[in-house]
């Protein structure tokens, strides 16, 4: 499903922050050494993916269908239009004859189709998103949920997301990865050294010699 990729995207950068909370909570003690790597990008795939998720995306990808398709009939009313106007400018060019008034009717219109477009865009862009947190977030969250309980359970150390949208990233680690702290108080328990601040030498300007008599 071709849209089904481009929800997860989206998604993706808010719920994947449920799963480093869940860490913070792993025991400092557990036995916990092996690296791994987990593809996100795989829960949304048709037919071998989470299916909660997916049956999610499909029916997003239904209700948002007819108002996408409605934008892009305006899109290509837009573009036909504007080659219409662009025909029309070369005529002029070359001296052909031109219906002044029809012409401009034709600007005024590509004019209105421009703004209903951007207007039709962002009401869209607005509908996805909403419906996104909606219909996908929950299932998505409660997937993460569970990646991070089967993590603990299968003593994993350290988790990488290998997904395109996510190149990488770390989402899971146990504490005893974290040196953030340690760093701290060996840092702090280094004996501070004071330094002398060195003073600049003045620059001497040679005196001006007296002029030589002959």
């Amino acid at each position: 499903m071709k849209t089904t990729h481009l929800f997860a995207v989206a998604l993706m950068l808010t719920a994947i922050f449920s799963v480093p909370s869940i860490a913070q909570t792993a025991q400092p003690n557990q036995v916990t050494s092996k690296i791994v790597i987990v593809d996100t990008s795989a829960f949304f795939t048709d037919k071998t993916g989470i299916t909660r998720i997916i049956n999610a995306s499909k029916q997003l990808d239904s209700e948002l269908g007819p108002k996408r398709n409605e934008l892009q009939q305006l899109v290509t009313r837009t573009q036909n239009l504007e080659k219409e106007i662009e025909t029309l400018q070369r005529n002029v060019q070359n001296k052909v004859p031109v219906d002044q008034k029809s012409a401009q009717a034709k600007v005024d219109e590509l004019e209105r189709l421009r703004r209903e477009g951007k207007f039709k865009q962002d009401e869209y862009n607005s509908l996805v998103k909403n419906r996104q947190e909606q219909l996908l977030g929950p299932p998505y969250a409660e997937t993460m949920k569970s990646l991070a309980e089967y993590i603990k359970t299968k003593g994993f150390g350290i988790v990488f997301d290998v997904s395109k949208d996510q190149n990488g990233m770390l989402i899971f680690a146990t504490e005893q990865y974290d040196i953030t702290r340690d760093f701290i108080a060996f840092y702090n328990s280094r004996p501070v050294t004071a330094t002398t601040p060195t003073t600049p030498r003045p620059t001497t300007t040679p005196s001006a010699k007296p002029p030589v008599k002959p």
